[in-house]
C-alpha cells in the first residue's frame, strides 16, 4: 500500500510539472493577504485571512465562542475571495469554563498546531454540516495565542501525500519566532486506503505580538512570507520545490469543495 501511495505520488508529481509548463498556474500561491483590526486595548481583535481571488473554495460556516465573538469560513464568490478567521472578545481568555477544560497541542485531524505550548480547543454542539466542522482556540495559560481551524472530508481516493501540513507565516516577533501563521493540513489514511484523519485550514495568531505591530481601529494588512513550510510525517519524502508545494495546497483545496453538500 505505501508503495502504491508512492507510485501515486510520483504520476502526481509528473501532472504538476507538465501542467505547470502548460499553464505557469503553479507559480501562483493560494493565500493573499491578512487583515488584522483591533479596538481600543485590543479589547475586540478581527484576524482575516483572505485567499487569492482564483481560490473558489466554497466552505461557509460561523460558530460562536461562547459569549466572546466567532470563527467563521465565509465562502468564495464573483465579488469577493474566501475568507477565514476570527473576531474575538480578549476577555475570552479569562473564561472560567475554558480555564477548566484540557489543553491541546493537536487540531481535530490529529495534525500538531505550531504552538510552542497547548491551548485550549473550543467547538459547537453540533458540525457545521456532516462533512464540515469549525473550531476555534483560546490560550488561557499564557494569555496570547487565538486561533480557528476548519476541518472537512476526503475522498479516499486521493494522492495528497498523507499527515502533510504546509505553513506560511505573516509575522514574527523581533526574534524571529511566527507570531501569525496559517497551514493547510492534509489527510492521513490507514493502511487500507481509507481516511483516518480529514484535511483542514488552520490560522493562529500571538494577540500580545499583534498589540505591537497594530493600532487601535486601524486596519493592518499583513502578506505571507515567499517560503512554504512542510511538515509532518512525510515532511522528508515531500518535494520542496514552491510550485510543487502551491501545487499540493490547491489539490486539498479542491477537496474541500468536494466535501460542501456532502
Amino acid at each position: 500500500m505505501i508503495r502504491s501511495r508512492m507510485m501515486k505520488l510520483a504520476g502526481l508529481l509528473v501532472l504538476i510539472v507538465i501542467s505547470m509548463a502548460s499553464t505557469g498556474c503553479g507559480k501562483k500561491g493560494i493565500l493573499d493577504h491578512v487583515v488584522v483590526t483591533p479596538t481600543d486595548n485590543f479589547q475586540n481583535v478581527r484576524v482575516s485571512l483572505f485567499f487569492k481571488s482564483d481560490v473558489q473554495l466554497l466552505l461557509d460556516g460561523k460558530i460562536g465562542v461562547g459569549e466572546y465573538g466567532h470563527v467563521y469560513m465565509y465562502p468564495w464568490t464573483a465579488g469577493r475571495p474566501f475568507e477565514m478567521g476570527f473576531e474575538l472578545k480578549s476577555s475570552v481568555f479569562h473564561e472560567p469554563g475554558y480555564v477548566s477544560l484540557k489543553p491541546t497541542m493537536y487540531l481535530p485531524n490529529g495534525a500538531p498546531i505550531g504552538l510552542p505550548y497547548p491551548v485550549v480547543e473550543v467547538g459547537s454542539e453540533q458540525p457545521v454540516t456532516p462533512s464540515f466542522d469549525l473550531y476555534g482556540y483560546v490560550d488561557v495559560e499564557h494569555l496570547s495565542w487565538l486561533g480557528m481551524a476548519g476541518i472537512f472530508e476526503i475522498s479516499e481516493n486521493s494522492d495528497i501525500p498523507a499527515g502533510l501540513t504546509l505553513t506560511q507565516v505573516f509575522l514574527r516577533d523581533e526574534t524571529g519566532v511566527p507570531t501569525l501563521f496559517a497551514s493547510v493540513l492534509g489527510p492521513a489514511f490507514n493502511t487500507d486506503g481509507s481516511v483516518k484523519q480529514r484535511a483542514g485550514l488552520a490560522l493562529f495568531a500571538n494577540i500580545k505580538a499583534l498589540a505591537l505591530k497594530t493600532r487601535a481601529g486601524e486596519p493592518t494588512i499583513l502578506k505571507p512570507e515567499k517560503k512554504i513550510y512542510v511538515t509532518g510525517p512525510v515532511a522528508t519524502d515531500t518535494p520542496r520545490n514552491k510550485a510543487d508545494l502551491i501545487r499540493l495546497q490547491r489539490d486539498i483545496i479542491a477537496e474541500a469543495n468536494h466535501s460542501v453538500g456532502r
